[in-house]
């Protein structure tokens, strides 16, 4: 908020730093108290070995504030996000290396050798672009070191209490359908609650097993076999033509192989999308059937 009020010139700089230190300022024969608000957030985090929901103080957690930003945001949005970090980590590597270039989407994909953010992803490991700015923190990263952090404690559904910071987050494993009640208490005695509640069990997602065989799961990480009835279709970036994907259906999975004469290119960008029990269940992200 202070942050907002300074952009719009209602504080300066000076009365910024003074309601962060003191909650108070005094303009002209008047004092403002600010009243410090404190949040929990929470997001669900599906793993391998479990699902989890995992808890912080608000602008603690990196994953939170990421997805937030890059909600709706297309590849373009996305690559200017990927430059200006490559900027803020890299900058002297570029200067040094491209001395008089300008640091600009030509020059950082001519670097990393690609043509694409997309290729990035792919040659990374990563399945979709947005995981792959996140787990390299590529989504504004100066803009969320600026934001206030909160240590404290967070106290779980079971009574254990976390200590937490922007490094660490309360992790809590859940394997049912629930509402999960957290407490959190900050380091100068300030409090917040936070009830989670949990309906997975008919939340069903699609996810990449290998850069061409697709799985379905729901919210913890069953998998669920994919039917002929759910119509599941591909659609590649580029093309306007749907390709039907019922042939690839193997042993309740899908393989790109079995259909891979009809894609336009063997890798690429793609929409995947099936309906099980009225809901259509859509992935996007890069594919790569190049063996073939």
């Amino acid at each position: 908020m202070l942050n907002d009020l300074e952009k719009q010139n209602l504080v300066t700089p000076e009365e910024k730093s003074t309601i962060k230190e003191t909650g108070e300022v005094t303009i002209g024969s008047r004092t403002i108290i600010f009243e410090k608000i404190v949040a929990l957030e929470s997001y669900i985090s599906i793993e391998d070995d479990g699902t989890y929901i995992v808890v912080n103080f608000k602008n603690n957690n990196y994953y939170i504030y990421a997805k937030n930003i890059l909600e709706g945001k297309t590849e373009d949005e996305m690559m200017d996000m990927f430059v200006e970090s490559e900027i803020y980590y890299n900058s002297d590597y570029y200067e040094e290396e491209y001395p008089g270039r300008e640091i600009d989407k030509d020059l950082v994909l001519e670097d990393y050798g690609v043509e694409s953010l997309l290729e990035i992803e792919q040659d990374y490991g990563f399945d979709t672009i947005e995981e792959l700015l996140i787990g390299w923190k590529y989504v504004k990263p100066e803009e969320f070191q600026s934001l206030e952090k909160i240590e404290g404690e967070i106290t779980d559904p079971d009574g254990n209490a976390v200590q937490v910071d922007s490094d660490t987050d309360l992790i809590y494993k859940i394997t049912q359908d629930s509402t999960y009640i957290f407490i959190g208490k900050t380091s100068d005695g300030n409090t917040a609650k936070l009830d989670v509640t949990t309906n997975l069990e008919n939340e069903y997602r699609l996810a990449k097993k290998y850069t061409y065989v697709f799985y379905l799961i729901n919210g913890y990480g069953e998998k669920i076999d994919i039917l002929e009835e759910y119509l599941p279709k591909i659609k590649v970036e580029g093309s306007e033509n749907e390709i039907d994907l019922i042939p690839a259906i193997r042993k309740g999975e899908i393989n790109l192989y079995d259909v891979s004469e009809q894609l336009p290119s063997k890798k690429g960008t793609a929409t995947i999308y099936l309906t099980i029990n009225g809901n259509r269940i859509v992935w996007k992200g890069g594919y790569d059937i190049g063996f073939t």
